[in-house]
């Protein structure tokens, strides 16, 4: 049976949508956590076969940058099309809304995803690592695969925009509220869908002491085990080295930064 097009979400497609994402990822998934606030924005969008689910992602515009997460196939119907008709209409929805380019995450060693991503025309913008306070025991809610050690992003690969800034999965420019340390710049955001949850974008690190010492400064309000951070590998010229982080930090996962002109 071939999924029969895509539209908003209903808010009765919500025990159907949670129920395949929890059998995608039995240890936890983050549109369950962002779910009741992406239909609050209007910005789910539901695949459906046979009048019920069977995909799923979020569309978020903001001015003309767009962004496409969550994105995610009941496992009982991949290999039908369902994951590219979310994205083919995550790009109309953008397009329609005045946006000019269309953003996505993928985990590095999900390789679905990134074939569909490079199917739809997605060119990649950048690699990103998420870092947790060392010792917090953080995980990424709805990861595809573990997180390993940071590496510096390859020499001569393409460099993401600077000033993107994450804002929950998605990372607009300006968003959150610069922070200037010795050795580090970044941007802080208390996150729109995660509870509890500050994000930190890290820009420039040559000495992060101060950043986790920050941090840490601030658990009374965001709890150690809910304090993430994301880096670009190359938002600054000379490369963003991985080596600052080491013992303050620890590497959960690894992102491909993909981008679609439209």
């Amino acid at each position: 049976m071939e999924a029969a097009g895509v539209g908003p979400a209903r808010a009765s497609d919500r025990a159907a949508v949670l129920g395949f994402c929890a059998r995608l990822y039995p240890g936890g998934d983050y549109v369950q956590d962002t779910w009741d606030s992406w239909m609050r924005e209007g910005c789910v969008r539901v695949a459906r076969a046979g009048g019920r689910p069977a995909g799923v992602c979020s569309v978020a515009v903001r001015g003309s940058e767009a962004w496409v997460e969550g994105l995610r196939v009941d496992a009982r119907l991949q290999g039908r099309g369902t994951g590219s008709a979310l994205v083919a209409g995550a790009a109309d929805e953008a397009r329609s809304r005045g946006a000019r380019v269309l953003r996505m995450f993928a985990e590095e060693c999900n390789s679905a995803s990134l074939r569909l991503a490079a199917r739809a025309g997605f060119e990649r913008a950048g690699t990103w690592t998420w870092y947790a306070l060392a010792g917090a025991g953080a995980r990424p809610p709805g990861g595809a695969c573990g997180g390993g050690e940071a590496r510096r992003a390859p020499s001569g690969g393409p460099a993401p925009p600077r000033g993107l800034s994450l804002d929950s999965w998605r990372a607009f420019s300006g968003a959150g509220r610069p922070l200037f340390l010795e050795g580090a710049s970044c941007a802080l955001a208390p996150s729109e869908h995660f509870a509890g949850t500050l994000l930190v974008t890290v820009m420039e690190a040559r000495d992060l002491s101060g950043l986790a010492r920050h941090l840490r400064s601030e658990s009374p309000r965001w709890p150690a085990r809910r304090m993430s951070g994301w880096t670009s590998g190359i938002h600054v010229a000379s490369g963003l080295d991985g080596g600052p982080f080491r013992g303050l930090f620890e590497p959960l996962a690894r992102f491909e930064l993909l981008a679609l002109r439209l």
